[in-house]
């Protein structure tokens, strides 16, 4: 069996998020720093989402900066606005961190003092849990893991 852990560096896109970058990514393919009619509707959207991302995270606009370059900078908004409503939402988000937890109490009941977490134990993401088994191999922690998938 194989098993994949690392969805903080390749998360799939959610379905609603990338339904609010595709129109971005399909049609309007304008550089939002144009100044011609072309770039209007790009800008606009930016600062639409701009402005509703600054809403969601109970943040002044005018102090957050949404930085990028070209037209990247049209579709990247809307998709982040979209993930800020999904998450806030949270769909999964308390099943995600009871696997979290569930995660870190079995292997602190099968490993012990000899697994440590990397970073704050309670001020973190829902789908964080890094981890380090100092001193042992990897055969060795996955032989002891597999009873529990």
């Amino acid at each position: 069996m194989r098993i994949y852990l690392d969805f903080n560096a390749s998360t799939p896109i959610a379905p609603v998020v990338a339904d609010a970058m595709r129109p971005f990514l399909d049609q309007h393919c304008e550089n939002t720093s144009s100044g011609r009619w072309a770039g209007r509707p790009a800008r606009d959207s930016v600062e639409r989402a701009h402005g509703e991302i600054a809403s969601l995270l109970d943040y002044a606009a005018d102090k957050m900066l949404l930085a990028s370059g070209g037209t990247e900078s049209a579709f990247l908004p809307a998709g982040l606005d979209a993930a800020c409503r999904l998450a806030e939402s949270d769909p999964c988000g308390g099943r995600v961190l009871a696997l979290r937890d569930r995660s870190w109490h079995a292997l602190c009941d099968s490993f012990g003092d000899h697994v440590v977490l990397n970073g704050h134990p309670t001020d973190r993401l829902p789908n964080t849990l890094s981890i380090a088994f100092p001193g042992r191999f990897g055969d060795e922690v996955v032989r002891r893991l597999e009873h529990y998938v």
